[in-house]
C-alpha cells in the first residue's frame, strides 16, 4: 500500500531587500538611501571591497584588531597620503567615501569602518556614524560651522567610535603598574591651518564645543620604560602634544592617529604621513618603494603614504626640504627605508608628550541589527519613491 505523499513544505521566506550598490562601482555620486555617496575608490571598486570584508571576516571572525591589521597589511599599505580637508567641499546631502588615499584621521576612520562592517554598504554606515552627528536624524551637512560633520579627531574617536561600541579604551591595562595621568584641553572653533586646508576654512566643534575634554594617557617617559607587549597590533594609538604642565589651554588633543604593530613585544606603528622615504640610488625605472608619487618628480624622494614608521634618515642630502606648491609652506622629512622605528622613538622625535590606546571591537549585535534595519528601510523607501515616479 503506498503512503499518502506528504506536502512540500513551504519555502522560506526571502530575505528582506537591502540598499545595495553596483559591485562595479568605483567612482562618481550616487545614491545611497536618502543621501548619496561621493565615490574615490581608487583601484577598489564595491565589489572588490566585499570580497576583501568575507575574506577578512573568515580570516579574523572574533578578534577585531587583527582583523583591522590584516586588512591594512594586505589591502591598504602603500596607499597615496593627502589631506581630505584639501578636496572640493561637498554639498549637504554628499559624503565622501575614498579608498584612493588617506590623511592620519581618515586612515584610521576607514580602517575602522573597514574593519567593523560585512559589506561595503555597512562600511559606508558606519563610516556615516562615526564622521557625522545625528546624521540618521539630519543627515550629512559638510559645512564646516553649520554641518554636523565632525572636524576634531578627539570627537571622532573618543566621542563617537567609543560610545558607538567600536573602540574600548585600554590605556590603564596596557600600562599596567606604569602610573597614568590625566591630559585636558579646551575644544574651540578655529580655522584650520594653511598646511591642511589653502582655503583656512573655519571649523565649529559639534561635539564638546567650548568644554573641557580629558584623556587618559602614559607619558612619553614613562612609555619608553614600560613592559609594552600588552599592546596588540591593530589597537588604535592616539598620540598627544598637550602639556598638562602648563595651565588649560585650547591646543587639540590629538596630534597624530596610528594603528599599533606588535613584533616581539615591541611597539611600531603603521601610519598615514606625507614624508618621504630617501633612496639615494632610486632611478626612474626602480620599482617604487611606497607609493610610487615623487616629490620634486625625483625617484629619490617618494611620499610614503600609507606605511609602517621607519627611522629617519641621516643622509644630508635628504633630511628634508620645503616645499612653497600652492603659495603654501609645507616641510617633509626624509626616512630611510626598512628599518622600522619604535614608537617611542617616533614620540621623542615628533614632540609627543603623551599617548592613549584604544583596542577595536567587533560591533554589538544590536548594533548589526540596526545597521541590516536601516538598510532594508532605506530600500523599502527607495523601492516606493521609484514606483511613484513611474
Amino acid at each position: 500500500m503506498d503512503r499518502p505523499k506528504l506536502p512540500t513544505p513551504p519555502a522560506p521566506p526571502a530575505p528582506p531587500p537591502r540598499l545595495r550598490l553596483n559591485p562595479a562601482l568605483a567612482s562618481g555620486v550616487v545614491p545611497f538611501g536618502e543621501i548619496k555617496l561621493k565615490l574615490e575608490l581608487g583601484a577598489f571598486t564595491v565589489g572588490k571591497v566585499n570580497t576583501l570584508l568575507e575574506a577578512a571576516h573568515k580570516k579574523h571572525p572574533d578578534d577585531a584588531s587583527a582583523r583591522v591589521a590584516w586588512i591594512v597589511d594586505r589591502h591598504l599599505l602603500r596607499s597615496a597620503f593627502e589631506y581630505e580637508s584639501i578636496s572640493d567641499a561637498l554639498p549637504a546631502g554628499i559624503m565622501r567615501v575614498r579608498l584612493s588615499s588617506f590623511g592620519c584621521t581618515s586612515f584610521v576612520l576607514y580602517s575602522l569602518a573597514l574593519g567593523a562592517a560585512q559589506d561595503f554598504e555597512e562600511m559606508a554606515h558606519t563610516l556615516r556614524q562615526i564622521r557625522y552627528q545625528d546624521s540618521l536624524a539630519r543627515g550629512v551637512d559638510n559645512h564646516g560651522v553649520k554641518g554636523n560633520k565632525l572636524d576634531f579627531a578627539y570627537n571622532m574617536i573618543v566621542a563617537r567610535a567609543v560610545k558607538l561600541g567600536l573602540l574600548v579604551e585600554i590605556t590603564e591595562k596596557v600600562a599596567g603598574k606604569v602610573p597614568t595621568r590625566l591630559y585636558r584641553t579646551r575644544i574651540t572653533p578655529r580655522r584650520r591651518i594653511a598646511e591642511h586646508d589653502p582655503r583656512r576654512t573655519r571649523i565649529q566643534p559639534k561635539l564638546n564645543a567650548n568644554k573641557v575634554v580629558a584623556l587618559r594617557m602614559i607619558s612619553r617617559a614613562n612609555f619608553a620604560v614600560m613592559d609594552r607587549s600588552k599592546i596588540k597590533s591593530g589597537d588604535v594609538i592616539i598620540y598627544s602634544r598637550v602639556d598638562r604642565d602648563k595651565p588649560l589651554g585650547t591646543k587639540v588633543m590629538v596630534g597624530h592617529l596610528a594603528l599599533a604593530l606588535n613584533i616581539g613585544g615591541e611597539i611600531y606603528m603603521t601610519h598615514a604621513t606625507r614624508d618621504y622615504v630617501f633612496r639615494p640610488r632610486a632611478k626612474k625605472a626602480s620599482k617604487p618603494y611606497s607609493t610610487g608619487v615623487y616629490y620634486r618628480d625625483d625617484p629619490r624622494f617618494e611620499q610614503l603614504g600609507v606605511s609602517r614608521a621607519v627611522m629617519p634618515t641621516t643622509n644630508p642630502a635628504g633630511i628634508n626640504f620645503v616645499s612653497r606648491a600652492g603659495g603654501v609652506r609645507r616641510k617633509y622629512w626624509g626616512y630611510r627605508e626598512g628599518k622600522l622605528r619604535p614608537i617611542h622613538h617616533y614620540m621623542g622625535g615628533a614632540n609627543i608628550r603623551a599617548v592613549a590606546f584604544f583596542r577595536v571591537k567587533n560591533p554589538s549585535k544590536k548594533m548589526r541589527a540596526a545597521t541590516a534595519a536601516f538598510l532594508r528601510q532605506q530600500a523599502e523607501e527607495a523601492g516606493r519613491a521609484q514606483k511613484t515616479s513611474r
